[in-house]
Formats: structure tokens, C-alpha cells, sequence
């Protein structure tokens, strides 16, 4: 949504961006506003190491600060209020989202238990859920419903998720198979700033993967599935756009043992 500020005429090529951090606003997800947060901040840099692009940053600085003291004026109390609860909406003993706390918190705590026990390779992938029902704390489990009548629910068809991909992996493959796939992502985010810092129309596809890919990459410290089609997808344009780049590395090494 925001390469359409890059790419559109006239005001409306800002609709679609705003409206994503509307809706992230009011979504009441917290994961939503750290994710699109942090990719309008990287959007932001972009435009900041941009000469062509920065005449874009200071328009949006300017009515960025005439929306902000606009609704500060009206809204300031209940904004500021809403930025607090948000803040402080981790807690696993009381408040609206203390049982998923306890939940997600104690799932992971147990990936943990588990990665410390088979440091080295892990239990094997897809068994997590087999060996961290070990480990699950009594403070999570206590007065929770969701194990309960899920996790721990012998009769329920599901297994527990493991609210966090990293830490599956690590107890699944453990540090070797967490450093392979941190190596294939750091791979990709360099892939995507060389795009970036070449001067040609890949530059803003570059930027635009690469935001995807940052958000992407956040998501999965809750969630520990690797079926994210925008993963996917992503991955299938940036190979698409580096394909002649490899072709060429490719010619290279030919021609230079024809040469030889």
C-alpha cells in the first residue's frame, strides 16, 4: 500500500496507506501496530535516503504533523489512554487478554524447555507439540480454559500451536536448523536493499518486498506456521526480479572456462 504513494498522482496515492494504519488502529490487535508501524518507519528511511523521494517525506511530515496536533487538540486524553492500555496489555493475570497471555507465554516457555534439552539438532520437525506438553508452567495452565479444553485436551483433533516460529525451530531443528533458516532470511533483506540501492524501477519493487518481508519476518514471532502465502509469493517476485542477475553470474562462469 505504500509504494502506491510512490507510483500514483495526486492525493488519493496516499488513501491506501493511510487507511492501513487506520485500520490497524482500530483492528485491537497489537501485533497489527507493531508490524505496520514498523514497516511505515522503514518506508519512512527509504524516502529519507531517497534525494528523488524526499520532496514525498516532507509532505507527509508536514500533514503528519498537522493530523497529529489536529486530533491531539480533540482526541488527546482518549488517545493517550488507548496508547497506555495498549502498552501495558501483556500482563498474564488480569485484563481482557491475560488468559491468551498465559497462553502464548507458557507455550513458549516450553519451546524453550525443550530447545535447552536438544540444543544441538532438536527433537525432529513437527514433534514439538509431542515434547513441550512437558514443560507447560503451572502458571499457564492454572485457570486457563484453553488448555484445558484444548492443549491439553486429549479429545480435542488440533495440536498446540507454538505461537512462535523461531522458537519451533529451535526446538524442532534446534541451533542448527534456526541458524539455516536465519541465514536464509538475512539472505533475502540483503537481496532486497541491493535492489534498493540500484538506480532503475527494481529499486521500488526492492522497497516494496523488503517491507512485506520485515512484517513477515515480525509475524512469526506469534505465530509458528510456514504456510504465509505472502512469504511465498514475495519470495516468488524477488527471484523473479534477481533472475537476470544470476543468468549473468551464470554466462560468467561459462564464458570463463571457454576462455580457459
Amino acid at each position: 500500500m505504500f509504494s502506491y504513494i510512490l507510483t500514483g498522482k495526486g492525493f488519493k496515492k496516499y488513501i491506501p496507506a493511510l487507511l492501513v494504519l487506520v485500520f490497524a488502529l482500530f483492528s485491537d490487535s497489537r501485533s497489527a501496530l507493531v508490524i505496520i508501524f514498523t514497516q511505515a518507519f522503514i518506508f519512512l528511511l527509504f524516502l529519507a535516503h531517497k534525494k528523488n523521494f524526499q520532496h514525498i517525506l516532507i509532505r507527509i511530515g508536514i500533514v503528519g504533523l498537522v493530523a497529529v496536533m489536529a486530533i491531539g487538540v480533540y482526541k488527546g486524553q482518549e488517545i493517550s489512554e488507548y496508547i497506555v492500555e495498549k502498552a501495558t496489555s501483556f500482563g498474564v493475570n488480569d485484563g481482557t487478554h491475560s488468559i491468551s497471555n498465559k497462553t502464548r507465554f507458557g507455550i513458549q516457555y516450553a519451546l524453550g524447555q525443550v530447545f535447552l534439552e536438544n540444543p544441538v539438532s532438536g527433537v525432529g520437525f513437527g514433534q514439538q507439540a509431542y515434547e513441550s506438553r512437558r514443560h507447560y508452567p503451572s502458571w499457564a495452565v492454572e485457570d486457563n480454559w484453553e488448555f484445558r479444553l484444548m492443549y491439553l485436551n486429549p479429545d480435542h483433533p488440533n495440536f498446540p500451536p507454538g505461537y512462535n516460529l523461531y522458537l519451533r525451530l529451535l526446538a524442532e531443528t534446534g541451533i542448527v536448523g534456526f541458524l539455516l533458516f536465519s541465514s536464509f532470511l538475512c539472505l533475502i533483506i540483503f537481496t532486497c536493499i541491493k535492489l534498493i540501492r540500484q538506480k532503475n524501477e527494481n529499486q521500488i519493487i526492492g522497497m516494496v518486498i523488503l517491507i512485506s518481508m520485515v512484517g513477515l519476518i515480525i509475524n512469526w514471532v506469534q505465530i509458528d506456521t510456514f504456510r504465509v502465502f505472502g512469504f511465498w509469493i514475495n519470495l516468488a517476485l524477488l527471484l523473479y526480479v534477481t533472475r537476470n542477475k544470476f543468468t549473468f553470474l551464470k554466462l560468467n562462469k561459462i564464458k570463463s572456462k571457454e576462455e580457459e
